[in-house]
């Protein structure tokens, strides 16, 4: 590696009367007086040098003025790798601008908008930032999340141990509570639990199966649930309860009084008969919940039939070739979304395709003649 250049000079040779390789004189006194000249002046010139920590003689041929100048290189600014909601680079600071608006409006305001949203909506924007978490988490956000059960008709809990971000989790959230996998399809209401298959096997036990220790009256307050007339119990919750209880038989009261011992067992007994009630009440809304969003799609895909149908009559279809398998089949036809100006761009092609496709398989279509069988004539000749 070479060091950083340094600054020399240079001597400019002198010519004497008698050296070799002097300019020859034009005449004798010019010539005199160039010499006289050359030896009273003598001049420096500043040469920058490269790079190069030690420099070498003349006479090993080397000539600091041929050493080659290194360039620098221009530092370029680095690309954002961040993508937007169209799937271009770089557009995701304009989209948190646009978001930070709707953050920086009044707190009246803000309120006032999630009090028209349903209750994943509210549960997604608990994960968004801090000022939603905030807002939500708070016991003044109660009211937020009572007014979006209502709109589902999701119950109110007897039970006081799970707050109203915890209760809209346990409903509508889908991921494990013990690994966090996705798509955790079983859940216990009573145990107050979900989880998946593994987890539900090995945090859903029988008292004879649980292995720890924990406290005596620790069952007594803790959910249970009633599987095949077995009873199961939610390991977290034997864990975290029996906590409770070594930490609160500690305090022994001096007047002899109501211990916290004693407070927090008839709290967790009345807790227990509560989970059960709600987890019954739950088990109904479920079921009750699940054939409502049925019905509803079912509306929305007759009434997507119908529009589509009317769109294509305008094309000069008939009723005759929406009766064909591949219309009433086709998955473009039977979804539960409304139709829409673009939708109907988007899919216009492919179903005049394929009704097309139908009409050319099927050949023209036929009057229908019903069929009439004479039993005079069929056994005339047996007569």
């Amino acid at each position: 590696m070479r060091g950083r250049p340094k600054r020399t000079t240079k001597k400019v040779k002198q010519y004497g009367d008698g050296d070799e390789g002097s300019p020859a004189p034009s005449d004798e006194g010019g010539q005199q007086a160039d010499a006289t000249q050359q030896r009273d002046e003598l001049e420096e010139e500043s040469v920058e040098v490269g790079n190069g920590e030690g420099k070498k003689d003349d006479e090993n041929g080397y000539d600091e003025e041929d050493e080659p100048v290194i360039k620098k290189k221009k530092a370029t600014p680095k690309k954002s790798n961040t993508k937007g909601a169209g799937g271009k680079k770089g557009a995701a600071a304009p989209r948190r601008a646009r978001l930070s608006v709707f953050v920086n409006l009044p707190l009246d305001v803000v309120c006032e908008i999630l009090g028209h949203l349903d209750v994943q909506t509210l549960l997604a924007l608990t994960r968004t930032s801090q000022v939603f978490r905030s807002i939500l988490v708070a016991p003044s956000g109660k009211g937020l999340w009572k007014a979006a059960r209502e709109r589902v008709m999701l119950p109110d809990l007897t039970a006081t141990d799970l707050t109203e971000w915890a209760y809209a989790s346990l409903v509508y959230e889908r991921s494990c509570h013990c690994c966090q996998k996705k798509n955790a399809p079983t859940v216990d209401y009573c145990l107050r639990g979900r989880g998946c298959k593994a987890c539900m096997k090995k945090n859903s036990l029988r008292q004879g199966k649980i292995k720890f220790g924990y406290h005596p009256k620790t069952l007594e307050c803790v959910p249970s649930s009633l599987w095949m007339d077995m009873e199961f119990y939610w390991v977290p919750t034997v864990r975290h309860v029996s906590s409770l209880l070594y930490a609160a038989s500690k305090d022994v009261p001096a007047d002899g009084g109501e211990s916290e011992f004693d407070q927090l067992v008839s709290e967790r007994k009345k807790i227990v008969q509560c989970a059960k009630a709600d987890g019954a009440k739950l088990q109904f809304w479920e079921r009750t919940d699940l054939n409502r969003r049925k019905a509803e799609e079912g509306d929305l895909i007759i009434k997507r039939k119908e529009q589509l149908e009317e769109r294509m009559r305008e094309l000069g279809y008939t009723d005759q070739d929406f009766s064909s398998y591949a219309w009433t089949s086709h998955s473009l036809v039977n979804q539960p979304r409304e139709l829409t100006d673009r939708i109907w761009n988007t899919v216009r092609p492919k179903l005049t395709a394929v009704l097309d496709d139908a009409k050319g398989r099927n050949g023209p279509a036929l009057p229908f003649r019903p069929f009439k069988f004479d039993t005079f004539d069929a056994f005339e000749t047996f007569m």
